[in-house]
């Protein structure tokens, strides 16, 4: 994974940010991938960047779609039911 904050010609790289919040939670990232300035967040579920992508700029990955059908279920409920693993 290339991660930096050099210009290489006119591209801009950025630094990447990979979390997971709980031990279930994974992040997988194959051979060959190239992330410029990405954010990974990782609840319960999986998140998987495949073989040989490239990610642009300024993007967020989440496995969460942070619709609440009950108002309150943030306070007192997690949500990790609704995480979905992203591929």
């Amino acid at each position: 994974m290339r991660s930096n904050v050099y210009r290489w010609t006119v591209i801009h790289y950025g630094f990447s940010f990979l979390q997971t919040f709980s031990s279930s939670a994974s992040i997988v990232v194959r051979d060959a991938v190239e992330l410029n300035d990405v954010e990974i967040y990782c609840r319960s579920a999986i998140v998987k960047v495949g073989y040989d992508s490239i990610i642009a700029p300024d993007l967020e990955i989440f496995d969460k779609d942070f619709n609440c059908q009950n108002e309150g279920a943030y306070t007192y409920d997690a949500g990790f039911s609704s995480d979905r693993p992203i591929y």
